[in-house]
């Protein structure tokens, strides 16, 4: 029985992604930025009612961030956060729409790729040493238009028990134009069926 659930869980996901992707297409070029924050609460949070994830925070998004992920005046905050599992950045967006660094590889992603594409992303070559440079001047560029950055602080996936070291060289932006960097801590808890 949980691997029927599993499946039909899984095949609305792909489905509602094809949505996404239409939307990211057609829709998000042409809103304004408070829509297209609006937008990123929006589709990430029926992503996770649709895979069967219930999500509880503590804790409360920056005063200085509207509930688009913008502020009035720049610079806007940086958030550090962990890196556990493909549904961390829903449960993030999903509270807190922002721009997300990225390996560039994901932007050749079939269909995940495009809409990464469509909605900012931020892309880092990691091969390249020139690399940091770039996505610093973007990680500034973007915080300066009052837009919220998210970055996985470790550079990679973990299982979330412990904490690697940070990759403070993406921190620096934000340190040199005074903008607020706001630490998240995700984790996940399998849900016990009530007796």
């Amino acid at each position: 029985m949980k691997t029927i659930k599993g499946i039909w869980r899984f095949s609305r996901v792909i489905c509602y992604t094809f949505v996404c992707l239409f939307q990211a297409y057609t829709r998000f070029k042409h809103v304004d930025r408070k829509e297209k924050g609006r937008m990123l609460r929006y589709y990430p949070t029926q992503v996770l009612k649709l895979a069967g994830v219930r999500c509880s925070y503590e804790g409360h998004v920056p005063e200085l961030l509207n509930e688009c992920g913008l502020t009035d005046t720049p610079p806007a905050c940086l958030v550090l956060s962990n890196h556990v599992s493909w549904l961390d950045i829903f449960s993030l967006d999903s509270q807190l729409p922002s721009r997300f660094i990225a390996k560039a590889e994901i932007a050749k992603w079939p269909i995940f790729g495009l809409i990464a594409q469509q909605i900012g992303t931020l892309f880092i070559n990691r091969s390249s040493k020139r690399a940091i440079l770039r996505i610093n001047d973007d990680i500034r560029g973007a915080l300066c238009n009052c837009e919220a950055v998210t970055i996985f602080a470790e550079g990679t996936t973990t299982f979330g028990n412990e904490l690697l070291p940070i990759k403070a060289n993406f921190i620096a932006p934000a340190c040199e134009i005074g903008a607020t960097v706001q630490p998240v801590i995700l984790s996940y808890k399998k849900q016990r069926k009530a007796d």
